[in-house]
């Protein structure tokens, strides 16, 4: 059993057809920076981190992302935008795909 660490400003999706949400990336309450994808399956009551490959070239960042927005796409979650501290907030154009199943 999982134990998923607290956060808020990540991009989530869920998928009806499998009862499961899907979480990535966001914000610590220390602000440090996440970048990690689990999935929770409800019927289960199960957490699961995911491994993952970004599939998509994407706009360089140093940590995580937090803020950004997220679908579903066939069995990939795609997340765009967001915002990232790096040296300084910034935000980015970073547009990333991952296979979740």
């Amino acid at each position: 059993m999982y134990t998923v660490p607290a956060r808020y400003n990540h991009a989530a999706v869920a998928d009806a057809k499998t009862g499961t949400v899907y979480i990535f990336g966001g914000v610590t309450e220390n602000y440090s920076e996440l970048q990690d994808l689990w999935s929770y399956e409800v019927a289960n009551n199960r957490w699961r981190k995911l491994n993952y490959a970004n599939d998509l070239p994407s706009v360089s960042t140093k940590g995580g992302l937090f803020d950004q927005g997220g679908i579903q796409v066939g069995q990939k979650m795609l997340t765009f935008g967001g915002q990232s501290y790096g040296q300084t907030l910034q935000t980015t154009l970073a547009m990333q795909l991952y296979n979740i199943r």
